[in-house]
């Protein structure tokens, strides 16, 4: 059996490409870079050169033909924009070769985070009180009286979030996220402007049969890059009741098809849960999940190729999970270096590091201190 992994430049590449490798499926990884990460593990058994998936149609024809020259029996996208754009091209993929994917009108829902916002409102669950300016201009008449701190988020787009703390700096703020992000101004989807709320972050992970789950995992956030933040650079695998129904709940009403994470935050000031956003694909902390049980890439290979799954597969509660490169960025940032270190010396904190496929981590660090990246 063979799958092609895109994105192989991505952290969280590793995960699946070392899950199926184990597993006896050959890996064959896909990046625009020509030293991506995911190319250097031992799992790795064939690499594919593309052009960068922004470039919009040469990327899916560079795909579709090396599915056509060789027998590929699953297609596993990892980034966001791969999986949004190869999930509206479904029909051009399933003439060579089996994916999951959802409803094209799910993942129009799913990866705009202001369709995101309604979506939930319309299910009854909470979400931070949400504005949705029309104009820059109605952004700058009413910035008085929004309450601060403020959090602006591009519609579209991990890592398009941006704080505001006062009137002055929402306006300029709000007027740099419209200049980062002008495909998306030109359709219509401005930036939104949330509350700030101050809570820890929980995700909800679920691979998804068109509606059903087929398996589900929780976490909690411990650490995030940048500190302010961004994508986990530690965490801890939880059981969550409430977490769990309201994650399901949204997928459910998805039809979706495939793997996504349903991020919340828990509000310390009311203790509610509250939706902040859609991740429509694999997940950073994809790692944490498969070392406390629960194997999405090779769950999701088995479900595509029609392998019997015969329950949701149990995880074990209060696995910790540290990214090394990431997380010393964090501990730097946040000035708690010691912290690292003494997590370093906790063998019961499970890290990326992998004695078995090692060349990833050597290369991470090496591109850390100032080594060469990854080409174009």
């Amino acid at each position: 059996m063979r799958a092609l992994v895109t994105n192989a430049e991505a952290k969280h590449s590793l995960p699946v490409i070392r899950s199926l490798g184990e597993k006896g499926v050959e890996v064959v990884a896909a990046s625009h870079h020509r030293r991506a990460l995911g190319f250097y593990s031992r799992y790795c058994r064939d690499h594919l050169i593309t052009p960068r998936a922004r470039e919009g149609e040469s990327y899916i024809r560079c795909l579709l033909r090396e599915l056509e020259d060789r027998e590929i029996d699953v297609l596993i996208p990892v980034g966001g924009e791969v999986t949004e754009s190869i999930c509206y091209r479904k029909s051009r993929f399933t003439k060579y070769t089996r994916l999951a994917l959802p409803p094209d009108e799910s993942m129009a829902i799913a990866s705009n985070k202001n369709r995101t916002i309604e979506l939930a409102s319309n299910l009854g669950i909470s979400t931070p009180a949400t504005y949705f300016p029309r104009s820059i201009e109605e952004v700058e008449k009413n910035a008085v009286g929004f309450r601060y701190p403020a959090v602006l988020k591009a519609a579209k787009g991990r890592g398009s979030v941006r704080y505001a703390s006062s009137a002055t700096e929402l306006v300029e703020t709000y007027r740099e996220l419209c200049r980062g992000n002008q495909g998306q101004i030109s359709n219509g989807f401005l930036p939104q402007v949330q509350e700030y709320v101050p809570g820890g972050i929980r995700g909800y992970f679920a691979l998804m049969n068109r509606g059903e789950t087929v398996a589900s995992f929780q976490h909690q956030r411990i650490h995030q890059l940048p500190p302010s933040g961004g994508p986990s650079t530690m965490a801890m695998s939880i059981h969550d009741l409430e977490l769990r129904e309201l994650g399901s709940k949204v997928l459910s009403e998805l039809g979706w098809h495939g793997v996504a994470m349903v991020e919340f935050k828990r509000d310390s000031r009311d203790g509610q849960l509250k939706l902040l956003e859609i991740n429509p694909k694999f997940w950073g902390s994809l790692d944490l999940a498969v070392a406390a049980g629960v194997d999405f890439p090779y769950l999701l290979f088995r479900m595509c190729t029609g392998d019997e799954i015969p329950s949701a597969p149990s995880y074990r509660d209060g696995v910790v999970f540290k990214w090394l490169v990431p997380d010393l960025l964090h501990s730097v940032q946040s000035g708690c270096l010691s912290g690292y270190l003494s997590d370093l010396l906790n063998r019961s904190i499970q890290t990326d590091l992998r004695t078995d496929d090692l060349r990833p981590s050597l290369i991470q660090l090496y591109r850390m201190f100032g080594g060469w990246k990854p080409s174009g």
